[in-house]
Order: C-alpha cells, then sequence, then structure tokens
C-alpha cells in the first residue's frame, strides 16, 4: 500500500528519532545539545500531528502493516 505523506513522514520521524534515542541511551560520551533536544520534541509533535490528520483508514492500514508481518 502506497502511504500519504503524513503516514511516511510519521514513519521516517520514527526511524530518526528512534536513531537519536540508541545514541542517547547507549553511547556514553554522546552529549545533546540543547537545541538538538528541541528539534527532536518538534519533530516528534509534528510526525504526531500528521498522523492524527491522516484518514484513519489509513491509520487503521498503518497499524495493520505495523502490527502483522508480510505473508510470503
Amino acid at each position: 500500500m502506497d502511504f500519504p505523506p503524513e503516514i511516511r513522514g510519521c514513519a521516517d520521524a520514527f526511524v530518526t528519532l528512534q536513531e537519536a534515542r540508541h545514541l542517547a541511551d547507549y553511547d556514553p560520551v554522546h552529549r545533546v545539545a540543547r537545541p538538538d533536544a528541541l528539534a527532536a520534541i518538534s519533530l516528534a509533535e509534528r510526525a504526531i500531528a500528521g498522523l492524527k490528520g491522516s484518514a484513519p483508514r489509513d491509520r487503521r492500514a498503518f497499524a495493520v502493516q505495523l502490527l502483522f508481518p508480510k505473508r510470503k
């Protein structure tokens, strides 16, 4: 299924934010500057707003794709 930009943007943001979280959690020398933290918060807020603004049908399809592996 080809998802609308809001859903794809949310998925991209999730990957970006998860990578940043892994750095923050597991790299003992990594330091997060305030502007970077604020940018991450803004990205998360935009991703959530985009997801909430998408059609319920698209959100459901996205959730199903996340929850269930593709069949072979």
